[in-house]
C-alpha cells in the first residue's frame, strides 16, 4: 500500500462479499479528494485469468460509484454497476471449468499515493440447495431448493456443445425451482452426437420429473439455448407435459447435421421413430461444407448468412416447427446480431406463423439490441465473441455491453415467466 501524505485515506467498500450468481455488486470508493483519478480492477480464475478495469474521476463529493459514473477508460466505458464483472477479458483460451464453485473475484483500487482491494465470492449455487446426479434411461443433475415444500420443475438444456451444463439450473434452484440439467448427447450412455436423438427421450425424463415427491406436478418447464432452444421448441410442440418453453437463441425452424464420416444431411431428432423433417436443401448442404471444411483449415466463418440463405419459402413451410400445437406458453430470446445463426429472423417467423394459424398459444418474445449469441446468466464476462468448431472460429456477434445488457435483462423475465405460467 502506497503512504497517503495529506488527508484522510480512501475507502474501498465491496458488498457483498458472498452473492449468487445473478445478484448485483455494490462497489464504492470515498474519502478521495474531488477530481482525482482512481483505478479500479478485478481479476479472477476461472480457467484463466480474467481482468478487467476502470478509471473514474472522482465527484464533488469525492467519491466514485460506477452506478452514477462512467469510467474515462478501460474495458467498458458506460455506466455500469457490474461493468468490472462483464467485461472481464481472459489471458488465455481456457474452457472454464464446469464445476459449480465459487468463482473468487479479487477487486482493486488505487490513486497515486495509495491502494487497497477486496475479495468477494459469487456462488454459482446456493448454500442449501441439494445436487442429485441422476443416470439411467436418461441422465442429468438435479438440484432441489432448500426445504421440503414443493416446487416448480424446470428441465434445462444445452446446444450444440453437448455433455452437461448445470450452471443455469443450479441457479435456478437457488431461486426456488426444482431444475434439472439434463443431457442428451456427448456424455458416457447417449449418443456421441447430435444425430436421431429421439425425442421420446425427454418424455421420460419429465414424467420421472413430475413423480418426484418435490414437485408440484403442473407441468414442466424447459429452458434451451441455441440448439437446446430449438429441441425446448420441438418438445413444446409434442408432449402436454410441457407447461413453460423458454428458448434463448434458438431457432423456431428444425435443423439437421451432417455427422462425421456421413455423406448425407441426418435429422437432428426422431419422434415415433420416425425423423423430424429439417432443413435439407442445397443452401442447407453448403453450410455443412462450410462447416466441415473450415474445421479441418481453420479460418473464420460468419455462418448466419448461410443459414438465411437456406431459408426459403419451401424450407420454411415444411420444416417449421407447429408451434400452434403447444400447450404451455412459450418465450423466444434473442439477440439482434447473433453471428451464429439468424435468432432475430427465427423469432419473426415464428410470430409470423403464430399470427396465421389458429391457435391458444401464449407466446412472449423479446430482441436485445446489440447482443450476439451469447445470452447467458447475468454479470459473467460477455467479452469472448467468438466460438470455435475445430479449428474454425465462429463470431458470435454482438458487442460486450450488448450481450451482457441481454443477459442481465433477460433473466428475470425468464424466471417471471416461468414462475407465471407453470
Amino acid at each position: 500500500m502506497f503512504a497517503r501524505m495529506v488527508g484522510r485515506m480512501p475507502v474501498l467498500s465491496v458488498s457483498p462479499s458472498a452473492s449468487l450468481l445473478d445478484e448485483p455488486v455494490r462497489i464504492r470508493v470515498s474519502e478521495l479528494r474531488p477530481g482525482e483519478r482512481c483505478t479500479l480492477e478485478a481479476t479472477m480464475q476461472w480457467g484463466s485469468t480474467w481482468t478487467s478495469s476502470a478509471t473514474f474521476q472522482a465527484d464533488a463529493r469525492g467519491s466514485i460509484d460506477p452506478v452514477a459514473l462512467a469510467p474515462s477508460e478501460g474495458t467498458y466505458d458506460v455506466v455500469s454497476q457490474m461493468g468490472l464483472f462483464w467485461s472481464m477479458r481472459r489471458e488465455s483460451i481456457t474452457a472454464p471449468p464446469r464445476e459449480l464453485n465459487p468463482l473468487r473475484v479479487r477487486v482493486s483500487a488505487r490513486t497515486e499515493d495509495w491502494s487497497d482491494e477486496v475479495e468477494v465470492q459469487r456462488l454459482r449455487v446456493g448454500a442449501h440447495v441439494t445436487r442429485v446426479p441422476v443416470a439411467g434411461p436418461f441422465v442429468g443433475t438435479l438440484f432441489l431448493p432448500e426445504g421440503d415444500v414443493q416446487s416448480q420443475a424446470v428441465i434445462t438444456l444445452g446446444g450444440s456443445e453437448g455433455g452437461l451444463s448445470e450452471d443455469r439450473a443450479a441457479l435456478l434452484a437457488s431461486r426456488g425451482f426444482a431444475a434439472m440439467a439434463l443431457a442428451y448427447f456427448g456424455v458416457d450412455g447417449l449418443p456421441a452426437e447430435l444425430k436421431e436423438i429421439p425425442l421420446e427421450y425427454f418424455n421420460d425424463a419429465f414424467e420421472w420429473f413430475l413423480a418426484h415427491p418435490r414437485i408440484r406436478s403442473t407441468g414442466v418447464g424447459v429452458v434451451g439455448a441455441s440448439v437446446g432452444g430449438q429441441l425446448a421448441l420441438e418438445l413444446a410442440t409434442r408432449f402436454d407435459a410441457v407447461g413453460v418453453c423458454v428458448s434463448v437463441n434458438g431457432s423456431s425452424i428444425s435443423w439437421g447435421n451432417r455427422p462425421s464420416g456421413d455423406t448425407a444431411m441426418r435429422p437432428a431428432w426422431t419422434f415415433g421413430r420416425a425423423p423430424v423433417t429439417f432443413v435439407d436443401n442445397a443452401a442447407a448442404l453448403a453450410l455443412e461444407d462450410a462447416f466441415e471444411g473450415g474445421a479441418k483449415t481453420g479460418g473464420r466463418l460468419q455462418s448466419t448468412p448461410l443459414f438465411e440463405s437456406a431459408l426459403d419459402d419451401e424450407a420454411i413451410e415444411r420444416a417449421a416447427i407447429r408451434l400452434e400445437d403447444a400447450r404451455g406458453a412459450i418465450m423466444m430470446i434473442a439477440g439482434d446480431d447473433d453471428q451464429v445463426w439468424p435468432s432475430r429472423q427465427f423469432v419473426e417467423l415464428a410470430e409470423r406463423r403464430l399470427a396465421r394459424t389458429e391457435n391458444n398459444t401464449i407466446f412472449e418474445s423479446h430482441v436485445f439490441p446489440g447482443a450476439g449469441h451469447s445470452i447467458g446468466l447475468p454479470y459473467l464476462p460477455s467479452t469472448v465473441t467468438e466460438g470455435s468448431y475445430g479449428s474454425l472460429l465462429l463470431p458470435r456477434g454482438g458487442t460486450p455491453g450488448g450481450s451482457a445488457s441481454a443477459s442481465e435483462q433477460s433473466w428475470p423475465l425468464i424466471m417471471r415467466f416461468l414462475r407465471e405460467y407453470l
